[in-house]
């Protein structure tokens, strides 16, 4: 967790209210990856005991992401279908380990090169 906390330095960050994203969905790339930095947002904050649960519903990725409600079902379904995500209720999503790891590894680096831009 403190590996996976210095690494999101400067992308999430912790407010009163709870975590959130600091960047703009521009620099997020795909849907995908704006779909698992908020589920790695969830997930964070439910583990620093800033957030309640760690996970999201299908409604509020929506929210999050701005994107369409078939599109964001469409792209959970994948993530669930990788491994990346579970469903833990109806319509409630959080990540796995595998998630976290290809959050790290694959999502993380793509976000911090278009920090450099």
């Amino acid at each position: 967790l403190e590996a996976l906390l210095k690494s999101i330095e400067g992308i999430i960050a912790f407010t009163p209210e709870g975590p959130v994203v600091t960047i703009p969905k521009e620099r997020l790339g795909g849907e995908r990856d704006a779909i698992l930095l908020h589920l790695v947002k969830a997930y964070v904050g439910y583990r620093a005991g800033r957030l309640e649960k760690d996970s999201l519903a299908t409604s509020e990725i929506v929210s999050l992401t701005g994107g369409k409600p078939s599109t964001v079902g469409a792209r959970l379904s994948e993530l669930v279908g990788s491994g990346q995500a579970e469903r833990v209720g109806r319509g409630e999503y959080r990540i796995t380990t595998l998630g976290v790891r290809n959050f790290i590894d694959e999502v993380l680096p793509k976000i911090k090169s278009g920090e450099k831009t």
